[in-house]
């Protein structure tokens, strides 16, 4: 993005009027990211999965969520000039905290805008407790961004996956960061 200037970025914890620009985040996002020709993932594949999320009962589950959040410090957005381009979410877990996403627009990848994003999400968690965070395995720009985080593969977990509606599968790879 030309132009770009970092310290107009707003990083703050997500509001309910932020749920149409999340959605939209997030299927841009997926359509940029998970079609995979090797895993025979298409582009109407990612479509169709957010056509079936697309519903009335979806919409008001997420409102639930946000309302319901242990800790809005959880989910944070990413506002630039007044529009959400990206956001990052977390979960308490007992023994680990789950980093669920971290979203940008295309865009605006390689700004410094996930990074901040991260660095916001987990500056308030107790850094005895790991964080882990599933990957596409072929995704391969992620997977080099949570190393660059301090994240690394966990050996045991290349049997892992996510199913999309019509029962093509997107291989994941489980990565964790332990401050010790």
């Amino acid at each position: 993005m030309k132009n770009f200037d970092l310290k107009k970025l707003i990083i703050r914890p997500i509001e309910l009027a932020d749920l149409d620009e999340v959605k939209k985040v997030t299927q841009i996002t997926w359509l940029d990211t998970y079609p995979n020709k090797e895993y025979g993932i298409e582009q109407k594949d990612i479509e169709e999965m957010f056509r079936a999320r697309d519903t009335r009962e979806d919409l008001e589950q997420r409102k639930e969520r946000i309302k319901t959040l242990p800790n809005k410090r959880d989910f944070l957005v990413a506002e630039y000039e007044g529009s959400v381009i990206g956001f990052s979410r977390i979960h308490r877990l007992e023994n680990e905290y789950k980093l669920s996403t971290i979203y940008i627009l295309p865009e605006f990848h390689r700004l410094g805008i996930g990074k901040r994003l991260y660095e916001e999400l987990v500056a308030p968690l107790d850094k005895k407790i790991p964080i882990s965070v599933l990957v596409a395995s072929y995704n391969k720009n992620a997977i080099e961004f949570y190393k660059h985080l301090g994240f690394a593969p966990e050996p045991s977990s290349e049997e892992l996956s996510f199913s999309l509606p019509n029962g093509k599968v997107i291989p994941e790879i489980k990565m964790i960061k332990n401050y010790e």
